[in-house]
């Protein structure tokens, strides 16, 4: 009977740690998508991170080369939590989880971030979601902030009122 108990212990263990390893997506039952889910788990982080540090051009660099020169992720985090970013404390960040659309060249990852304003010393939490595309399922994901994190310049044929 402990041998048995002890068995099904260890199964569960394995088990368990395999589905932490790919990134809690087991369920999809396509070993790409799983490591999709994972990879795009792991850029998220690595951009969260990065905000975290105030490295503001390796987040940028989570974008395609041709548009990491206009990103503007101070602009982003001022945005986001209206307050800049030297008074922003980032103390902790979770993925609550990643999708990824039937074609497999889009996804969204969900973000809670904890942080405190430092001249406030008011704490919080926010949420974010993160859009990634690539352009086709054998190229690497790039974070799609581009268009909220460039300095925009209304078109003047249009009303931006």
């Amino acid at each position: 009977m402990i041998r048995i108990i002890s068995v099904l212990i260890v199964i569960i263990s394995v088990l368990g740690g395999g589905y932490y390893l790919a990134g809690g997506s087991i369920g999809y039952g396509d070993v790409i998508i799983t490591s999709d889910l994972s990879n795009l788990r792991k850029r998220a982080n690595l951009f969260l991170e990065d905000i975290q540090f105030k490295d503001f051009d390796s987040a940028a660099a989570h974008h395609e080369n041709h548009l990491s020169e206009t990103i503007d992720i101070p602009y982003l985090i001022t945005r986001l939590f209206l307050v800049k970013p030297e008074l922003l404390e980032i103390l902790d960040y979770e993925i609550a989880y990643a999708k990824i659309d039937s074609s497999k060249l889009r996804a969204r990852v969900k973000c809670q971030i904890s942080y405190k304003e430092l001249v406030r010393n008011k704490f919080g939490k926010r949420e974010l979601i993160l859009y990634f595309y690539r352009p086709d399922t054998t190229s690497k994901w790039y974070l799609k902030l581009e268009d909220s994190l460039r300095r925009l310049v209304p078109d003047k044929n249009k009303i931006s009122s």
